[in-house]
């Protein structure tokens, strides 16, 4: 090799070498297969090139890109469409945005049929496929496929998404789940987290923001906590939290968002109520916030002792009983079970009101 590339076309019969530039036909439909080497394609204003090493091909007029068996990186600068479709191929294939400013939309559609995924960008006209690893500059959006999926964060700013195949994500602000179950774990951290509940998700599930990511979750189903002691704030909206067997969840309408590994759980302004199954119990510290918030044992058969020891900081009382091993705060209303349950009050001057058989306030 002189410089440039070697390469085969069908209109060639012996194929070229040396060659730096490629122009394509008047035809929509030309592809250039990169080399069997770790490939950086750069798709900047005015000029499409792919390079190995200090070897540079230019293209253009080209309207399919395929890598070849190794790496392949496509990078976009701002401003850029690539109007065809690009197959990273087999490889560790990256679709990066990191040198960008501006916002982009990357949205899913299926697993790539060699590995990674095909999906739509809004600077690459007819998509992308067989890509393993996108990277975002801090303002993209990405939109996961419409089939279960964990979102596994593996730090502030990156995530495994797990469908079947394995995509890689740095650096996307906004990440949203499909119509399946969306689980979003946490399960590789150490360090406390702190979960809110921003809205309900526009087509399930909930969306929601951890202080250890920079960014948003959204139609996310399955929450799943680090190794630490983990906080789950509701929205501000009456909000069913029910613990059965196998499963703690929380209900906002037809809404679910089922959790695990979360130690405390804080309620919103509006109603929560708090409700257990027989024998069920929760690991931590339930809070009611503001609003007339409920702990309700219906379910149990088994005899509760529930013990007041303050009064709430926002409103009701502080308290323990056994299901709830860190205690409760600011409930105003406890509902006993089948059993000979007991209610014992502050050390000070009270008024009780008996409004009806084994009721009061």
């Amino acid at each position: 090799i002189t410089d440039g590339f070697n390469g085969t076309t069908s209109v060639i019969t012996n194929g070229f070498s040396n060659i730096n530039t490629l122009v394509g036909s008047s035809a929509n439909g030309d592809t250039l297969t990169g080399a069997n080497v770790t490939s950086s394609w750069k798709f900047d204003v005015g000029s499409l090139k792919l390079e190995v090493g200090s070897t540079i091909l230019n293209f253009s007029s080209i309207e399919s890109l395929v890598g070849g068996t190794a790496s392949d990186t496509f990078f976009f600068a701002d401003g850029v469409t690539f109007n065809g479709a690009i197959d990273g191929g087999a490889g560790n294939d990256t679709l990066t945005y990191a040198s960008s400013t501006m916002a982009h939309s990357v949205v899913l559609t299926s697993v790539g049929s060699t590995d990674g995924f095909n999906g739509n960008a809004d600077d690459i006209t007819n998509g992308f496929s067989n890509i393993n690893v996108l990277i975002g500059d801090g303002l993209d959006t990405l939109t996961g496929l419409d089939a279960n999926a964990t979102w596994s964060v593996t730090s502030a700013n990156t995530i495994n998404y797990v469908s079947g195949n394995t995509l890689n994500v740095t650096a996307f602000a906004i990440l949203v789940g499909g119509n399946a179950n969306d689980a979003l774990t946490f399960a590789a951290f150490s360090a406390a987290q702190n979960f809110t509940l921003a809205s309900l998700g526009n087509v399930d599930g909930f969306n929601l923001t951890a202080t250890s990511f920079n960014g948003e979750f959204r139609n996310i189903n399955t929450l799943v906590g680090g190794a630490s002691s983990d906080m789950l704030n509701g929205l501000n909206a009456a909000t069913a939290w029910k613990f059965e067997v196998g499963s703690s969840k929380l209900e906002v309408g037809s809404n679910t968002l089922t959790f695990s590994s979360i130690e405390t759980l804080n309620g919103g302004t509006d109603v929560d109520t708090f409700t257990f199954a027989d024998a069920q119990t929760f690991n931590g510290v339930i809070d009611g916030k503001g609003g007339d918030d409920q702990l309700l044992f219906t379910n149990y058969t088994t005899a509760l002792s529930v013990v007041l020891t303050s009064l709430g900081a926002t409103d009701g009382f502080n308290g323990t009983v056994a299901p709830i091993s860190g205690g409760f705060k600011n409930i105003n209303a406890v509902t006993g079970g089948a059993a000979i349950d007991s209610l014992t009050a502050l050390n000070t001057d009270n008024l009780w009101n008996i409004v009806g058989a084994d009721s009061g306030n």
